[in-house]
């Protein structure tokens, strides 16, 4: 299970040749390896944000649109992945909504992290103008799916790309969900700041149907 990689548009940009050694070049040299060795299964984390900027429910049978260097270099390590696959050598890449949730090295810069972490700290969120869609889904939710994947015939995911996500809701929606449980579970009032000048022009909306009706697959959590 390929996890490995620079991500985050920031990243990704502060430097573009390591970048793109360490997401693109390496999956290539790791292929090779795995097929080397004898392992008979590469299950590669691809990215959302492939699709680039939608207001419509992505599903895999549209064309990539990636619009962020990061997103280029998740495209072209899974192309290389999925060209790949064999009979004897099945490769499945899965594109992952942003994960939301607790963990041993917790990131604090996707958008649920990042506004519970403001919720706890502060009276307020920040949100840029509200209106943007993001795509999320918990982290046990992804991690079980790749487990699933292990065991799945060779039929059911020999050579695809799957979609996986939870739910797709506005940074308003979200901020406002993280402020009702704070209320809840931190007995705190947390305002939510919409700030109408500022607007993030990127949006993400994925569909999960294909995992649903090919798998049986059905994410377990809520944000």
């Amino acid at each position: 299970i390929h996890l490995a990689g620079i991500v985050t548009d920031d990243l990704a940009d502060l430097n573009k040749a390591l970048s793109y050694e360490v997401n693109v070049t390496a999956t290539q040299g790791l292929l090779g390896m795995a097929k080397i060795s004898g392992t008979s299964r590469f299950l590669y984390a691809s990215s959302s944000s492939v699709y680039g900027t939608t207001l419509e429910d992505a599903t895999e049978d549209m064309q990539p649109m990636p619009t962020t260097f990061y997103a280029e270099t998740k495209l072209a390590a899974e192309r290389a992945v999925i060209f790949a696959n064999r009979p004897e050598f099945v490769t499945t890449a899965v594109r992952c909504a942003t994960c939301a949730g607790p963990a041993p090295r917790m990131r604090l810069d996707t958008i649920v992290n990042v506004f519970s972490k403001k919720a706890f700290y502060d009276p307020f969120i920040n949100v840029h103008d509200g209106s943007q869609w993001r795509s999320n889904i918990h982290v046990k939710d992804a991690a079980e799916f790749y487990i699933d994947l292990l065991d799945r015939p060779v039929a059911e995911i020999g050579g695809e790309v799957f979609n996986i996500t939870g739910e797709n809701h506005s940074a308003e929606d979200i901020a406002g969900t993280v402020a009702e449980v704070a209320k809840r579970w931190l007995h705190k009032e947390v305002e939510v700041r919409l700030d109408k000048t500022l607007r993030d022009e990127r949006q993400y909306r994925m569909s999960y149907a294909k995992a649903r009706a090919l798998l049986g697959w059905e994410p377990k959590r809520s944000m």
